[in-house]
């Protein structure tokens, strides 16, 4: 939980200055080349928990949520499943408590080379008209904004994360973390 925390740090200060490094406008019409609908397994931002739970078929690894730890988000993990070319050793869904809508997801994995090139590849090539790329830490942080997506890729010796936010400037911004 504490990893999940610190990773959670890190994104929203990368954001920040990710901000800051665009020459681009937010208001730019962009779409990414995946259909919405292909690109989680079916999974759309804006499911409820049961929705995302009947979609993928089995009952998640865990659930915690706001009442177990100071957060705005309820979670569901599961463990063992395929996404980016590479099996995720965990799979978080985040829903928002207010509105129950999943709003965020994050994959993590085993570090090793093989997965972190493919992995990265796969996201580039899945999100290639970015609004904002900010590279950090010898290119092994990567944030990507599209018009309704913001995509942090990092990887250190012992992990991959990738945190996959919906992003509607005005509405779900998570540059500023406004609402």
């Amino acid at each position: 939980m504490k990893k999940i925390m610190l990773i959670l740090i890190s994104v929203i200060m990368l954001f920040s200055a990710c901000d800051n490094q665009t020459d681009n406008s937010v208001e730019e019409s962009i779409q990414t080349q995946i259909d919405p609908t292909e690109e989680f397994g079916g999974i759309t931002f804006g499911m409820t928990q049961d929705e995302v739970i009947n979609l993928i078929g089995e009952k998640p690894y865990s659930t915690y949520g706001s009442d177990d730890i100071d957060s705005d988000y309820n979670y569901i993990v599961y463990h063992d499943k395929e996404h980016f070319t590479a099996v995720a050793s965990s799979v978080t869904y985040c829903f928002k408590r207010d509105d129950g809508a999943l709003r965020r997801m994050v994959y993590d994995y085993s570090y090793n080379e093989s997965d972190y090139e493919s992995i990265k590849e796969e996201i580039i090539r899945r999100y290639p008209e970015e609004i904002c790329t900010y590279f950090f830490n010898d290119e092994t942080d990567l944030t990507i904004y599209t018009e309704n997506r913001s995509i942090f890729f990092h990887a250190s010796n012992l992990h991959i994360s990738i945190f996959i936010d919906e992003y509607r400037p005005g509405v779900y911004d998570t540059r500023s973390d406004t609402e």
